[in-house]
């Protein structure tokens, strides 16, 4: 099974930022930067994370489960570079 996880540029530094998406309607668009040391808490009906930052919503992009030959994660909208090698 792949891992979920998705990236965006940080609004504050324009910086790439990995983890969970979180996306509400009125307040933007953000990605939780490390789910496993963040902590959640709710009633029931909202539910608060303590480690979150805002992106640009036009720059998020969901891992598609593959790595480049570097080993690098690929994301949705990536500009990548193929060669095609014919046999």
């Amino acid at each position: 099974m792949r891992k979920i996880k998705f990236r965006g540029k940080c609004l504050e530094t324009g910086e790439w930022i990995y983890g969970c998406l979180l996306q509400t309607e009125h307040d933007g668009t953000f990605i939780v930067e490390d789910a496993e040391a963040t902590n959640f808490h709710g009633d029931g009906t909202e539910l608060y994370a303590t480690a979150f930052r805002a992106v640009h919503p036009d720059s998020v992009g969901q891992y598609i489960g593959i790595e480049d030959k570097h080993g690098n994660e690929i994301y949705e909208g990536a500009n990548v570079k193929y060669q095609v090698i014919r046999y």
